[in-house]
C-alpha cells in the first residue's frame, strides 16, 4: 500500500513538473507566433511621424517606453508619445504636439519655444510662412546648440514668456511681434495691430509690414504694467501711428510721440 501511494504521489510530481514546464514555455511561443506580430498602427494627431519601422514587429515584447523615448527624440516637436498594445496584432499611438508660443534664431535657425520652455525646430513650412509666434531676442548667448526637447532655465526667457502669458489676457486685439530681454531689467516689447487677415489652412500666417510700437518694460510688476498698456493703447488706438515708444519703468508711464505729431501739437 505504501508502495502504490509512492507511486501515485511520484506520478502526481511528474504531472505538476510537466505542467508547470509546459506554463513556462507559453510566453516564448507566444512572443514567437505570427499571431502577435505588428500589422496595424493606428495614430492620433501624429500624422509626421513615421512608425512604419515598427510594422512586423512582435507586439508583446516591443519596449514601448523605450520606443516612444527614441520618438519624441526625432521628432522633438512633440511632447508626448504614448505608445499602447491592442491585442492580437495593433498598435496605438496617440502624440501630443508641442504648441509654440515664441521662436528664437539662433544659429541661423529657429528654434521654437513651448511654455515649458523647451525648444524644439518645426517642420518646413511653405516659404515666408511661420508660426504667429513673437521672436525673443538676447537670449541668443545664453543657449547651446542642442537636438531639441531640453528645457532652458534662463531667467531671460522666464521673463519674456510671462510676458506673452500676460498679454495673451490683457491685449488681444494687438500683437506682440518681438521681445528683447537682453537686458531684464531694460527690456522691449515690439507691439503692432492685429492682423486683419485670416490664417490659411495650416492656421500659419504670412507675416506682413506693419508699424509696431516699442513698449520699455522692467522685470518687477510685469501684471500691473501689461494692464496699464492696455489702457493706453486703447486710448492711443486712434494715434497708433504717431507714437514712437511707450516706457513703463518709471512710476509713471511715458509715451514719446515721433518729431512729426510733436510738432503738429505744438
Amino acid at each position: 500500500m505504501r508502495r502504490f501511494n509512492k507511486l501515485i504521489a511520484f506520478f502526481i510530481f511528474l504531472a505538476v513538473l510537466s505542467v508547470a514546464a509546459f506554463l513556462c514555455t507559453i510566453p516564448q511561443r507566444l512572443q514567437k507566433s505570427n499571431n502577435f506580430l505588428i500589422q496595424n498602427i493606428v495614430v492620433r494627431d501624429g500624422r509626421v511621424i513615421d512608425f512604419s519601422y515598427l510594422k512586423g514587429k512582435n507586439l508583446l515584447t516591443l519596449d514601448l517606453a523605450r520606443e516612444s523615448n527614441r520618438i519624441m527624440y526625432a521628432y522633438p516637436d512633440y511632447k508626448r508619445v504614448r505608445l499602447v498594445r491592442v491585442l492580437p496584432n495593433t498598435l496605438f499611438a496617440d502624440c501630443m504636439r508641442r504648441k509654440p508660443v515664441a521662436y528664437v534664431n539662433y544659429a541661423n535657425r529657429n528654434f521654437y519655444v513651448d511654455e515649458q520652455k523647451n525648444f524644439f525646430p518645426l517642420p518646413s513650412k511653405p516659404p515666408g510662412a511661420i508660426p504667429d509666434v513673437p521672436r525673443i531676442s538676447g537670449i541668443e548667448k545664453k543657449m547651446s546648440c542642442q537636438k531639441g526637447n531640453k528645457e532652458y532655465n534662463i531667467p531671460e526667457l522666464t521673463f519674456a514668456i510671462d510676458i506673452i502669458r500676460e498679454a495673451q489676457n490683457s491685449l488681444k486685439n494687438y500683437r506682440i511681434r518681438r521681445i528683447d530681454v537682453a537686458n531684464i531689467n531694460n527690456a522691449s516689447i515690439f507691439v503692432s495691430l492685429s492682423d486683419t487677415g485670416a490664417p490659411n489652412q495650416n492656421n500659419y500666417y504670412i507675416r506682413t509690414a506693419s508699424p509696431e510700437v516699442e513698449v520699455k518694460i522692467g522685470f518687477e510688476d510685469l501684471k500691473t504694467n501689461v494692464g496699464v498698456l492696455s489702457e493706453l493703447l486703447k486710448q492711443m488706438n486712434n494715434e497708433w501711428g504717431s507714437i514712437q515708444y511707450i516706457d513703463l519703468r518709471f512710476k509713471e508711464p511715458v509715451i514719446k510721440l515721433n518729431e512729426m505729431r510733436e510738432k503738429a501739437r505744438g
